[in-house]
């Protein structure tokens, strides 16, 4: 599909770019220079903390743990990468342990070759909600976590944006295997959040479907009295639009450590 899509960017002058997120259990170098000239320019490998964990977390049909293939496919394929991305997640269980990933990284020669980044998990992502932190602990956890290990504050500085995703963006949106559309992939296998099926063309024009397209992004995080009186509204714009249709709180992190990032900043 990448192919079709490169073809008619380029018909259409259009620029064109991706990124996948995957397990890294199949990628070679071969795959990652197919990657790159697919204009793949982004590649994020979640792991679930050092080997014990990760392998107890994420095993294969014959019961084999995957960190080892992991790392050594990454080390190995890394050369042929625009971008690799190493997510972290982080909940109570291994919250302890986290600093070990990094180390390994450190070890192979990867820690200056790829970004890290601790994965906030929270019960909405099928945990169950005791393994879960409270968005003020992982905060203070993500902040100790890139301070101890040298990671540049920079990167990690608060920025200004006028939109929290692609849920709330325009022109933004969520296809799954079957054609349908949806504005947020929370929204996925659910029947009333579809807004079209873009094989069907004749659907495109239903009022109903452009109503629905505009639900997060015509919210207005200010008409929260929280929100409204938040010095962070500027770099979050309220958090989760699917979460504040829930009426859950969707608080960024960076609530809980800005004067600490500051600070470190100005160091």
């Amino acid at each position: 599909m990448s192919k079709q899509f490169i073809a008619i960017c380029q018909e259409k002058g259009v620029q064109y770019n991706s990124s996948m997120v995957t397990n890294g259990y199949h990628l070679t170098p071969q795959i990652a220079k197919e990657l790159k000239e697919l204009k793949v320019e982004n590649i994020q490998i979640t792991i679930d903390g050092p080997e014990d964990i990760h392998n107890a977390r994420r095993i294969l049909a014959n019961g084999q743990g995957t960190f080892k293939r992991i790392i050594r496919n990454i080390c190995d394929s890394i050369d042929y990468l625009q971008t690799l991305t190493i997510r972290i997640n982080t909940d109570f269980e291994n919250q302890d342990r986290i600093d070990e990933v990094f180390a390994i990284l450190k070890e192979n020669n990867l820690s200056d070759k790829v970004r890290v980044y601790l994965g906030f998990v929270q019960s909405t992502d099928d945990y169950s909600s005791e393994k879960c932190m409270s968005t003020e602990l992982f905060s203070k956890r993500n902040f100790n976590f890139i301070k101890d290990n040298g990671i540049n504050i920079i990167n990690t500085y608060p920025r200004l944006i006028t939109c929290f995703c692609g849920a709330d963006s325009v022109n933004n949106y969520v296809v799954d295997p079957d054609g349908n559309m949806y504005k947020c992939w929370e929204d996925i296998g659910k029947q009333d959040k579809i807004l079209f099926n873009f094989l069907d063309t004749s659907e495109m024009s239903d009022i109903k479907g452009i109503c629905k397209s505009f639900e997060y992004v015509m919210y207005d995080p200010t008409s929260d009295l929280e929100c409204s009186t938040c010095k962070c509204l500027p770099i979050c714009m309220g958090g989760c639009p699917n979460k504040r249709m829930l009426n859950k709180s969707s608080c960024t992190e960076k609530k809980y450590s800005l004067e600490r990032y500051l600070q470190e900043y100005t160091n």
